[in-house]
């Protein structure tokens, strides 16, 4: 289902998933998965920044991150400041492997919408809808956030192949 890739070039260890299984997962765990996902795509973007030296990436907390969306949702804030900066890092890392910056807009807004759609899930009548809508847009975010990854960590391997270092890969 997975496959774990070291980054010829930087060294750092990444794991290339299948976006729609880590939606699925999600799901299925009812979001247990999406907490140990979370921390580590965190952790390998933190380690590719440290590889290529971009001390916004490499200051980054992984666990800060999973104890802002886990205890911290619970005054929200913190859920939000951390869905906001990840997709930061996704879009640095972006930036850093392809020297192309992307929007974030779309991950954003999905991320925030998981985060504010089930708060407003007592409304009368439509509640249920509401926070179904929430989690539907979390799942699509993390499946999007997950291709965007995968396609960095793609692109770095191809270029490292290039070159003439070969990546170490294995399935799991």
């Amino acid at each position: 289902m997975a496959r774990h890739v070291e980054l010829a070039d930087s060294g750092v260890q990444v794991k290339l998933r299948r976006p729609l299984a880590v939606g699925a997962l999600s799901i299925i765990t009812l979001g247990i998965y999406s907490i140990v996902w979370y921390y580590s795509v965190n952790r390998e973007m933190r380690d590719f920044g440290v590889s290529r030296g971009d001390p916004r990436l490499a200051a980054s907390r992984p666990w800060n991150s999973v104890l802002a969306i886990t205890i911290g949702s619970l005054v929200v804030i913190p859920r939000l400041v951390s869905f906001v900066r990840t997709v930061t890092r996704v879009q640095a890392v972006e930036q850093l492997a392809t020297g192309a910056p992307r929007s974030g807009f779309g991950l954003t807004a999905g991320l925030i919408a998981a985060t504010v759609l089930p708060l407003a899930s007592s409304a009368h009548r439509v509640g249920g809808a509401v926070a179904l809508v929430g989690f539907v847009a979390f799942v699509l975010a993390v499946s999007l956030m997950q291709a965007r990854l995968n396609a960095v960590w793609q692109a770095s391997e191809a270029i490292a192949e290039r070159f003439g270092a070969v990546p170490a890969a294995s399935a799991s």
